[in-house]
């Protein structure tokens, strides 16, 4: 496959490989935003291929089944004949993994990446001249990536779907066990250096609590000593009104304006979204009461978003050992991770603790769905949400 590569320099001298024919203007205007591989594979049969993965992943993995009505969204169903990828990412996962069926090669390529920082993307209109495939996977193909990439668990568990009676799934079972062996998980791809802040934009920070003053007096000390101070911070307050005590926020206190909403409806879901509608930044971050915040919090959400080119992102979600643990904890804990802590990529969930959204975004989306109020899951399927709709 490599050698029928043929390279593009884009204008800031990086050098992208592809085959097929794509529009290198638009190659060129797509090397400067998140993505790393960029096909159009849906028009060329792809969409939705190889849909016994279901077999495997979790229920909630987002990247199942392909979206609609996109021009440009993930998809890790990379057509062989006809994509783009940055040399870099090429060279640092080493290419396609060994397979009889560039097909498998490619899905195998693009569902690995996906899943340790790349982001493979697909781009309507980038190879405009690729040939519709016939999607070639025969059982034994399927099995063999089964047997490569899972556990054999979980290629019996796609038997019993597939229909447990059928010899070809056994006899393909077995001839993968014989002759193909796990692989190991490929390489996190590092994130990439962020660039210093473009321009001032605006932040609205979102604190929902409730019968925990105390935490979010903290949590407000720590946005007072951001190296990037946010413009507005809304606490949606649901203590009762006989354990409260309003004086405790005093808006003099701090350098950004304070919004105190004293809620009256039920729910987080209710809580966040009263809030959404009083903000007026740029950019919102959504975050529990009872975190601690390092002082380049904020700045580094927007240098991450602005680096990437993006309008959302998911920051880690690290759990103290105590309510009590300070800043120092923290970033012992941080420490421990080394380099995974800075890993970017194509989100898999979302969380309400640690997020930085365009707030024209959260507009389009209004907000969270208050179905999920006295439940969980409210932050993830507004993830979902934003990723369905291209943001």
């Amino acid at each position: 496959m490599t050698r029928d590569f043929k390279e593009y320099v884009t204008a800031n001298g990086e050098v992208i490989l592809y085959v097929g024919k794509p529009d290198l203007q638009k190659l060129e205007d797509l090397a400067s935003g998140p993505g790393d591989i960029w096909h159009s594979s849906f028009e060329q049969g792809f969409k939705n291929a190889f849909p016994e993965l279901a077999y495997q992943v979790m229920v909630f993995f987002w990247y199942i089944r392909d979206f609609d009505n996109l021009d440009v969204c993930v998809s890790w169903r990379v057509n062989p004949f006809a994509f783009a990828v940055r040399k870099s990412v090429w060279e640092f996962y080493g290419g396609f993994r060994d397979y009889e069926n560039p097909m498998v090669q490619a899905l195998d390529f693009g569902f690995n990446t996906l899943s340790h920082g790349a982001l493979p993307l697909y781009v309507k209109g980038l190879f405009v001249d690729a040939a519709p495939q016939k999607i070639a996977i025969s059982v034994k193909d399927r099995h063999i990536f089964f047997r490569k990439n899972f556990k054999p668990e979980q290629a019996i568990y796609m038997i019993y779907r597939k229909g447990m009676w059928k010899p070809a799934e056994w006899s393909a079972f077995f001839y993968a066990k014989k002759h193909a062996k796990r692989l190991p998980k490929p390489p996190y791809l590092p994130a990439r250096k962020l660039m210093e802040m473009q321009g001032n934009p605006s932040v609205s920070y979102i604190i929902p609590t409730m019968s925990r003053q105390d935490y979010t007096l903290q949590l407000l000390g720590d946005l007072q000593a951001q190296t990037y101070i946010p413009a507005q911070v809304v606490v949606v307050d649901a203590t009762p009104e006989d354990q409260r005590d309003e004086s405790l926020y005093d808006p003099k206190k701090y350098p950004f304006t304070l919004d105190v909403i004293w809620q009256k409806s039920k729910g987080s879901c209710r809580a966040r979204n009263e809030a959404i509608d009083i903000c007026t930044g740029d950019f919102i971050i959504f975050g529990d009461d009872d975190i601690r915040l390092k002082s380049d919090f904020v700045e580094n959400h927007i240098r991450f978003l602005q680096t990437y080119g993006v309008g959302a992102a998911n920051g880690l979600d690290i759990r103290a050992d105590h309510h009590r643990d300070g800043l120092d904890v923290l970033e012992e804990k941080l420490e421990k991770r080394g380099t995974k802590r800075f890993l970017a990529g194509a989100a898999h969930l979302m969380s309400n603790s640690n997020a930085c959204v365009k707030r024209e975004y959260v507009d389009k989306i209004i907000g969270n769905d208050i179905n999920y109020d006295g439940g969980y899951g409210e932050d993830n399927d507004f993830g979902l949400t934003l990723v369905k709709e291209g943001f």
